[in-house]
């Protein structure tokens, strides 16, 4: 079925980015015969989503939101079932919009659609990157410092990473690969173990508003790509925050680069476990649990981009 027949339905979070948008999105919308619903709640996007795509599974869901609404609109899309049937686009009016940040640049061409790669974690879905240890503590840091007047997004990232250094907090574990490639294809199974200062487990490219931690990631390739830090000082850290940051710490060829090979682990892999944890980041979202579970699923909803008129 073509996607102009399709029924266009606009979900849109009114408190997403300080709702800076909130009144032109609507404004812009005002004049299109489509449908729209503002969410009231936390997860109410998740189940509306999964509400209409049980009874219209071809149905064109539109999420104007950051990269939590994102979540919880391919979420409610599985929970439906309509993962190969639902159209899925997403129009950027959060604080980060890191997924998004990606999809502009290598999934652009509007009109067409994108197979796309989710990450099924502890029961529910990520469509973006899920993070643990220290980065958990920088984004709550940086949410603290995101609300004072002037503050951008990126630069609330580097104020959460300067909050969090007191709170460094390793956590000591054995990381279980699965899947994972090598330079002959892939091997069945592979565990690292050690005290790490956090771990990234990435479908797509950016995270903290405009931070390149997966340089050479793909969301339509089948694969996690995974990046551990370990246990270092915090002066240590700091010295590579501004190539982590550029994503020069990962080579084209998918080798860690010299400056970070010391310190980092990187492999491709089709799911891993994380154990020895307090709480996990998805999304921009934080969650408590003591273990991380990530399963690729691949080409598990259809995206489109948004058209021109949609973005504000």
């Amino acid at each position: 079925m073509e996607t102009k027949e399709r029924r266009t339905v606009h979900i849109i979070n009114p408190v997403s980015g300080s709702g800076r948008k909130f009144k032109k999105t609507m404004k812009a919308l005002s004049g299109m015969k489509e449908d729209v619903y503002l969410t009231k709640r936390e997860s109410d996007c998740e189940d509306f989503v999964a509400d209409l795509l049980a009874k219209d599974p071809f149905a064109h869901v539109v999420a104007h939101g950051g990269d939590g609404t994102m979540s919880e609109a391919v979420t409610g899309i599985m929970a439906a079932g309509a993962g190969k049937s639902a159209l899925f686009t997403g129009v950027p009016s959060g604080n980060g919009n890191d997924f998004l940040r990606y999809m502009t640049e290598a999934k652009n061409e509007v009109g067409k659609e994108y197979p796309t790669d989710l990450i099924e974690v502890n029961g529910r879905y990520s469509i973006n990157i899920i993070n643990v240890g220290f980065d958990c503590t920088v984004v709550a840091e940086a949410e603290k410092v995101r609300r004072v007047p002037g503050i951008g997004n990126s630069f609330s990232y580097i104020l959460g990473v300067v909050g969090a250094v007191t709170k460094k907090d390793p956590f000591k574990t054995d990381i279980v690969m699965r899947g994972v490639v090598t330079k002959d294809g892939e091997k069945d199974e592979e565990t690292v173990s050690g005290s790490y200062l956090l771990a990234a487990v990435a479908n797509c490219r950016y995270y903290g508003g405009g931070f390149k931690a997966a340089p050479i990631a793909e969301c339509d390739d089948g694969y996690l790509d995974l990046i551990l830090v370990k246990d270092i000082s915090i002066p240590g850290f700091a010295k590579l925050v501004t190539d982590f940051r550029k994503g020069k710490h990962i080579g084209e060829d998918g080798g860690v680069v010299e400056k970070f090979r010391d310190v980092m682990t990187f492999r491709r892999c089709r799911s891993v476990t994380v154990g020895g944890l307090e709480r996990i980041c998805c999304d921009g979202e934080i969650f408590p649990d003591s273990e991380m579970r990530a399963t690729v699923v691949p080409r598990a909803v259809i995206y489109t981009p948004p058209k021109k008129e949609w973005l504000i």
